[in-house]
């Protein structure tokens, strides 16, 4: 606790940096477990890749030219 909220001879964790040590802690044990089941971890790494379409970069760009930019695709001759 000192770490975080600090104690008479130093300051506490500003930034509250180690806040959520434990849920990281437990969050990268748990991937430990996944990976070592190897069918498990590469449906795990199909589906993140099927569902980051949406975020892709062009998306992105197109989204911004229209909403933002107000301006059209050009044409590459």
């Amino acid at each position: 606790n000192g770490l975080i909220y600090g104690s008479n001879w130093q300051p506490g964790d500003t930034y509250y940096v180690l806040g959520d040590f434990d849920d990281y802690r437990k969050t990268r044990d748990q991937a430990y477990k996944d990976y070592a089941n190897r069918m498990a971890w590469a449906k795990k790494c199909w589906i993140n890749i099927c569902n980051s379409g949406k975020f892709s970069s062009d998306r992105t760009i197109s989204e911004y030219a229209k909403g933002i930019w107000k301006i059209k695709p050009a044409k590459i001759k």
